[in-house]
């Protein structure tokens, strides 16, 4: 199962703001807030950036948006995604090797289907 904090950050990249994120995936907006806050957290990264009342990505959050945004395939069984996937070159960096953390568990998601 992927983690729910996932799915908070996919819908709100696509939604722009946490009030209409809150609002598709019916939580209150400081839940959106804590989620993306423990994915930051977690990963050691910035993810989003204010723009006025919206949201922009940094771009760790662009590089963590394309691997979170693939993993609702990979769960679901389209495997078609992971060869491209698979060759992602990343720089030796804190944040390239939690991303390489997080292929390593979708590995381990896909081999346990």
């Amino acid at each position: 199962m992927i983690d729910p904090k996932l799915y908070t950050f996919v819908t709100l990249v696509e939604a722009g703001t946490t009030l209409r994120c809150a609002e598709a995936l019916h939580l209150s907006q400081p839940a959106v807030t804590q989620h993306i806050r423990a994915l930051e957290a977690e990963y050691g990264a910035k993810l989003f950036v204010k723009e006025g009342r919206r949201l922009a990505l940094t771009g760790a959050g662009e590089r963590f948006y394309r691997l979170a945004n693939r993993l609702p395939a990979l769960e679901a069984g389209d495997f078609s995604l992971t060869r491209p996937f698979a060759f992602v070159t990343l720089p030796d960096s804190p944040l390239a090797r939690r991303e390489s953390g997080l292929f390593d568990r979708v590995r381990t998601l896909c081999a346990g289907l």
